[in-house]
């Protein structure tokens, strides 16, 4: 497909009063636009390969290793991403 954004937002239409839960949402009062026109819409963002490998390495530091300081993941980069990229390829073979 071509021209797809790298964003966009679901146009839901309601109120603040209203407690909407998304999966009951009509899909008749749904729309979509690449610019957002009420703080009610949802934002959606597009992410490449990169992005999410990024985001995920970033959670996995935070949840696996906690304990190391900031000045060691720097010095020991390119072992972490090793270990990362392991871990990625254990949970895959479950």
């Amino acid at each position: 497909m071509k021209n797809i954004p790298s964003k966009l937002f679901l146009v839901i239409g309601t109120n603040e009063e209203q407690e909407t839960d998304f999966n009951n949402l009509e899909h008749e009062y749904v729309c979509w636009s690449q610019d957002r026109t009420d703080e009610t819409d949802i934002e959606y963002v597009s992410l490449s390969d990169r992005d999410q490998f990024a985001i995920g390495f970033a959670e996995w530091i935070r949840n696996e290793a906690p304990y190391i300081h900031a000045e060691t993941i720097e010095a020991y980069y390119n072992h972490i991403l090793w270990l990362y990229k392991q871990s990625l390829t254990k949970t895959e073979e479950r």
